[in-house]
């Protein structure tokens, strides 16, 4: 009977063996932390450079866009009498120089319009910067539920031994039949597509990760070991939502910049001036001195000014929609997340303290009963699933709860204003 044993082990276990001897992987420094991820992020996000540089570039736009149009300088000859002859005595050469000059208070509100565009790409390059934080954390997050998923199945796979030991004790013994020997194999089998689904998932949101740190793909990630403690604020935060929210507050930029465009189209229909010097000299010679001003009448501003107001205040009121609109999302995405965090607090509570103890308790009974001979095999098989399903579960929760703070933390938490120079 044991050589019997030994022979099925044999053809059972060694076609398995280059797959089921699979070793947990070897120990590795931890991963940095998420803060340390989040840092390196902002020093160097490709994308958030680019949104930088866009509300650089709007800036250089806001002196230009209040500067007075070039002078003309003019050149010209008058001569009196006919015919003409360049040679009488009241001929004259001279030359002017004409400023065309805004109506008061127009340079201001063009300058103030190019400044509230630029407001705008600062503020779009805040709202990168926070939704940048949030997705760092929030991945962060995933690779944890993953690492704690590997380090569970490279553990089952660890009671699988002790089950293989025991199953085959009892083959030996002629207590149990073959199938029960092979469905230990099945189940490693399982447990290793399971080890390679993981990995493969990891490498993919290491791979995203990798784009916000803009690091090689070389770039050796390891391993999360713990997340940091989180909690919501005990206070209403829909205010500081509805302040901080980065859709919000580009909402808000692109309102500001819509009314500033409206009260400078408004000034259009305020005439310009025209302003010009000369100086020249007849042929006797006397000196010539002459002053000109004029008014830029506006005589086609029903065709020309007014259409543009209209325009510009309808760009108001659609933007003022889109804010009410802004807010509303933040408000229901807060109170999604919301959600979320208490319904992950709760989850952890009841697998902590219920599902993940009774689990293993089933398991370590049924295992017990099965080393007794009292026990069916396909019980301690479920049971064993079971506990392994509810601590892979009781991992996804937490890694749930903590991408809902960090989703919170990007709508309640105000980003600065972006410094000239800062990177």
């Amino acid at each position: 009977m044991a050589r019997r044993f030994i022979r099925v082990l044999f053809w059972i276990v060694l076609p398995c063996g280059s797959v089921l001897g699979q070793e947990p992987p070897a120990a590795i420094p931890p991963g940095p932390s998420v803060e340390d991820l989040v840092t390196r992020a902002l020093q160097r996000s490709p994308t958030l450079d680019a949104w930088k540089a866009r509300y650089f570039a709007a800036l250089r736009t806001v002196r230009p866009a209040g500067a007075l149009a070039d002078p003309m300088v003019e050149f010209g000859y008058r001569s009196e009498g006919r015919p003409w002859d360049p040679t009488r005595p009241g001929s004259m050469a001279e030359v002017m120089v004409t400023q065309p000059i805004p109506y008061p208070g127009k340079r201001e509100s063009w300058r103030e319009a190019a400044r509230a565009e630029a407001l705008v790409a600062e503020a779009e390059a805040r709202e990168w910067q926070q939704r940048l934080i949030a997705g760092v954390r929030i991945l962060y997050a995933r690779i944890h539920a993953l690492d704690r998923e590997r380090d569970i199945l490279h553990a089952s796979m660890d009671l699988l031994d002790l089950l293989q030991a025991t199953t085959a004790s009892r083959y030996a013994a002629g207590q149990t039949d073959q199938e029960a020997l092979v469905k230990v194999q099945v189940e490693r089998l399982r447990l290793r597509e399971r080890l390679t689904g993981v990995q493969t998932e990891r490498e993919d949101l290491v791979a995203s990760l990798l784009v916000l740190l803009d690091e090689p793909s070389d770039y050796a990630m390891g391993p999360v070991t713990t997340l940091p403690d989180v909690s919501i604020p005990e206070q209403d935060i829909e205010e500081d939502t509805i302040a901080s929210s980065g859709v919000v507050v580009v909402a808000r930029a692109r309102l500001d910049a819509a009314r500033r465009r409206l009260e400078a189209a408004r000034l259009e229909t305020r005439p310009n001036f025209l302003v010009g010097f000369g100086a020249g000299s007849t042929l006797i010679p006397e000196a010539v001195f002459t002053i000109r001003f004029g008014i830029e009448i506006p005589f086609w501003a029903s065709d020309k000014q007014e259409p543009r107001i209209q325009e510009a205040l309808l760009e108001v009121r659609a933007a003022e929609a889109d804010q009410r609109e802004k807010e509303a999302m933040a408000r229901s995405e807060l109170r999604s997340v919301l959600a979320h965090f208490r319904r992950a607090e709760d989850l952890i509570l009841v697998y902590r303290e219920g599902i993940v103890p009774q689990t293993s308790l089933a398991f370590e009974a049924a295992l017990a009963s099965y080393r007794a001979g009292t026990g069916d095999f396909s019980t301690v098989a479920e049971d064993f699933l079971g506990l392994l399903n509810a601590r892979i579960a009781l991992a996804r929760i937490e890694s749930d709860r903590f991408a809902a703070w960090a989703r919170l933390k990007g709508l309640v938490t105000p980003i600065p204003a972006i410094e000239e120079g800062s990177r």
